[in-house]
C-alpha cells in the first residue's frame, strides 16, 4: 500500500505542475507520516528481493552486452538457473553480436555465454514455467542464439548453441499455443519455415501441425508450397500433411467443371511435390485424375511417376486412369531420356501403368544412343516384361535400333550389364543380338565372373555355345573359388567371397545337370561335376536348408553331384552336417530353456512374459518374449 501511496503523489503533483505552476500540493500530517515510512519500505523491499529477480529485470531491459557479462560474472550458478527464460533468452540476443577473439573482453563474453547457455539448459527441465516474453521475440532469440561466438566458436559454445536453439524454439511454440494459436501469439504463415528450420523441429512436428492449420488455410499457394517442402525436408512429416492438405484443397477450389481442376504447370507440379513428400497420397492421385485431361504430357508423367512410387494399391485405379489419359495423348517423344527410362521401368513393375508401355516402347527406340549403357540395357529388359503388348512395327524398329547401338560397343559393357543383356535378347527373342552377346561372353572366359555367368548359364545350355561355356566353368571357379587347402591371405580370401560362389550356388550350379543338357556336352559337364563335387566336400556344412535339400535329391536321384565319383563321401559329409545342425538347435534351444528358467521371474515383475509362456509346449512364443 506504502507503494500505491508513494506513486500516487508523484502522479498528482506531476499533474498539478502541469495544469498551472502556482498551484501547489500540500500533505497532511498523517500524509507525511506515509511518505517518511514509504522511502524505507522501498528500500526494504529492493533489498529483500531475491537477487535472480532482480538480474532478470536488469537482463529483460535488454541491456548493452558489456553489462550482460558483468552481471553474468557477478552471479553465482544457482542464481542463473533460477532465472527465466526470456530473461536468458534477451541476455543471449545481447552477446550474439560479440565477436570471438583472443581478448580479454572475449573471453569473458564466451564465458558469459557458456554460463547462460548452461543455466537455459536446466531452466528447460521446468515444463512447466510460463514464458515472460512475447513467443515472436523468444523466435527470434532461438536465432540469434545459433550466432554466438561466430563463424569460429569456442566448442563449447558450438555444441550449447544448438541446444539452446532448440529449447528457445520448443518455448515460443508452447507459448503460441499457450495464447491460442500462432495467429494469436503474433505468428504469420512466414514465421512456420522459420520454426522448421530451427535444430529439433522433428520433436516439435506434432504440436506444429496442430498449430499452424489456420494460417496454412489461409495462405497462398506459394506460402504452402514452401512450408511443405521444408517440412519434408525437415522430416516433419505431420506439418508436411497439414501443408499437403492445405495445398490440395486450395488447387481444388480453382473452378473448372466438375470432374475436372483447372491444370497449369505449376498446380501439376504442386501435385507432384505433395506425392514426393509422401503425405495425402489418396487425395493427390484423385486430383491429378482430374487434371489429367488438360495437363501437359511432361509434366503429368512426372507427377504420375511420383505417385506411382509413392501410392498404394488403393490408388492403382486412380492412376490407372491418369496413365491411360496420358498414353492416349501420344506424346512420349517430347520425354527426356531420363523420363523415358524411369517411365519404362516403373510401366514393366505397376500392372496400372501398363497403359504407357507401347508408347514407352516406341519413343525408346529413337533415343537409345542418348543413354548409357547401363541404363540401356535396363531400358531393354524392362520394355520385354511388357513385350506382349507391343505391335510388330514397334517391336521390330526396336529390335534395330538396339542391334545398331550395342553391337559396336558390346566390348564396353560390364558383366552385369552384359549378363543382363543376354537375358534381355531372349526375352524379347533377338537371336542375332544374342549370338554376338555369347561370342562376347565367351572371349572374355574364364575372366567372366562367376555369380554373373551362373545366371546367363541355363540360356545357352540348348545352344552350340553351351559347350564350350560348360568346358570354361571349372577354369572359372579356379579362379574365383580357390580350393580350400590353398594359402590365401584375408584380404584374397574377401575377394573370393565376394567374387565366387556361395554353396548353395555351386549346388545350383550342378543342379542344371539335366538329361538332356549332359547329353549335348558329357565330357565337359563330366569335368565340371568333378570339379564341383570336390570343392562341396568341405563346404556341405555351410549349405542352408534349401541347399541341403537340393543336395539331397541330387544324390537319391544320382544326377548332377550324386553322378560323381565323390557321391559316396558327399552322403557321408551331408549326413554328418544334418545331425551337427540339428544338435546345434537342441542345443540352443537347452541353452535357452536353462536362461528363460533363470530370468523368468524378472520378466513377469515387468510384465514382459506372459504366465502362460512358462509351459513347456510354448516353444515357439518364446522368441516372441525375448524380442520384446
Amino acid at each position: 500500500m506504502l507503494d500505491v501511496y508513494a506513486l500516487a503523489c508523484v502522479v498528482v503533483l506531476s499533474a498539478v505542475t502541469a495544469l498551472n505552476n502556482d498551484l501547489h500540493l500540500r500533505l497532511l500530517p498523517a500524509g507525511w507520516v506515509l511518505c517518511s515510512l514509504t522511502v524505507p519500505w522501498v528500500v526494504f523491499s529492493w533489498a529483500r528481493s531475491p537477487k535472480h529477480e532482480r538480474l532478470a529485470k536488469q537482463l529483460r531491459a535488454t541491456p548493452k552486452a558489456a553489462e550482460v557479462v558483468a552481471a553474468v560474472t557477478q552471479t553465482e550458478e544457482g542464481e542463473l538457473k533460477r532465472m527465466p527464460v526470456g530473461a536468458l533468452a534477451r541476455a543471449l540476443t545481447s552477446l550474439a553480436s560479440v565477436p570471438a577473439s583472443g581478448s580479454r573482453d572475449g573471453e569473458d563474453a564466451t564465458a558469459a555465454q557458456i554460463r547462460l547457455l548452461a543455466a537455459l539448459r536446466e531452466v528447460n527441465k521446468n515444463e512447466e514455467e510460463a514464458v515472460d516474453i512475447p513467443a515472436p521475440e523468444l523466435l527470434q532469440s532461438a536465432e540469434k542464439v545459433l550466432d554466438l561466438g561466430g563463424d569460429d566458436p569456442d566448442e563449447t559454445v558450438l555444441v550449447q548453441r544448438t541446444a539452446a536453439a532448440r529449447v528457445l524454439a520448443g518455448k515460443a511454440l508452447k507459448g503460441a499455443v499457450s495464447q491460442g494459436g500462432l495467429a494469436e501469439a503474433g505468428f504469420s504463415l512466414k514465421d512456420v519455415p522459420r520454426l522448421l528450420a530451427l535444430p529439433g523441429a522433428a520433436g516439435r512436428d506434432v504440436l506444429l501441425a496442430t498449430s499452424c492449420v489456420e494460417l496454412l488455410a489461409a495462405g497462398s499457394l506459394q506460402q504452402q508450397r514452401d512450408v511443405l517442402r521444408i517440412a519434408a525436408a525437415r522430416s516433419s512429416t505431420n506439418t508436411a500433411a497439414a501443408a499437403g492438405t492445405a495445398i490440395l484443397k486450395t488447387l481444388s477450389g480453382q473452378g473448372g467443371p466438375e470432374d475436372h481442376v483447372a491444370a497449369t504447370d505449376a498446380c501439376v507440379e504442386t501435385v507432384r511435390e505433395v506425392a514426393q513428400a509422401g503425405v495425402r497420397l489418396p487425395a493427390a492421385a484423385a486430383l491429378l485424375r482430374r487434371m489429367s485431361t488438360t495437363a501437359k504430357p511432361v509434366k503429368l508423367a512426372e507427377a504420375l511417376l511420383v505417385l506411382a512410387q509413392k501410392a498404394g494399391p488403393g490408388q492403382a485405379d486412380d492412376l490407372q486412369a491418369v496413365a491411360e489419359i496420358l498414353a492416349s495423348k501420344d506424346s512420349f517423344h517430347d520425354f527426356t531420356p531420363e523420363l523415358l527410362l524411369e517411365a519404362a521401368l516403373l510401366s514393366s513393375k505397376h500392372d496400372f501403368l501398363e497403359p504407357l508401355s507401347p508408347g514407352t516402347a516406341a519413343a525408346a527406340a529413337s533415343i537409345l544412343e542418348k543413354l548409357r549403357l547401363d541404363d540401356l540395357v535396363k531400358l531393354l529388359l524392362a520394355v520385354a516384361r511388357r513385350r506382349g503388348g507391343l505391335p510388330a512395327e514397334v517391336k521390330g524398329t526396336l529390335r534395330v535400333a538396339a542391334e545398331t547401338v550395342l553391337k559396336p560397343q558390346l566390348g564396353q559393357l560390364g558383366s552385369e550389364d552384359l549378363a543382363g543383356l543376354v537375358l534381355a535378347t531372349l526375352g524379347h527373342g533377338w537371336t542375332e543380338l544374342r549370338e554376338a552377346v555369347a561370342q562376347e561372353l565367351l572371349r572374355r572366359l574364364p575372366a567372366f565372373p562367376a555369380k554373373q555367368l551362373l545366371v546367363v548359364t541355363p540360356v545357352f545350355l540348348q545352344e552350340p555355345t553351351g559347350v564350350e561355356l560348360i568346358a570354361s566353368w571349372p577354369k572359372v571357379l579356379s579362379r574365383s573359388t580357390p580350393p580350400a587347402s590353398s594359402q590365401k591371405t584375408s584380404a584374397q580370401d574377401a575377394t573370393d567371397k565376394a567374387e565366387g560362389l556361395a554353396p548353395d550356388q555351386l549346388v545350383k550350379l550342378a543342379n542344371l545337370a539335366e538329361n538332356e543338357a549332359v547329353a549335348a556336352a558329357p565330357k565337359q559337364w563330366k569335368a565340371l561335376l568333378e570339379d564341383i563335387s570336390a570343392r562341396m566336400l568341405s563346404q556341405v556344412v555351410d549349405l542352408s536348408a534349401a541347399g541341403r535339400a537340393m543336395l539331397s535329391s541330387q544324390l537319391q536321384r544320382q544326377i548332377g553331384l550324386g553322378s560323381s565319383s565323390n557321391r559316396a563321401a558327399l552322403q557321408k559329409a551331408l549326413t554328418a552336417g544334418v545331425q551337427e545342425a540339428e544338435l546345434c538347435r537342441h542345443r540352443s534351444e537347452a541353452c535357452f530353456d536353462s536362461a528363460l528358467l533363470t530370468m523368468s521371474p524378472m520378466f513377469f515383475e515387468v510384465g514382459l512374459v506372459p504366465e502362460t509362456s512358462q509351459a513347456a509346449t510354448a516353444k515357439p512364443e518364446r522368441h516372441l518374449e525375448l524380442d520384446t
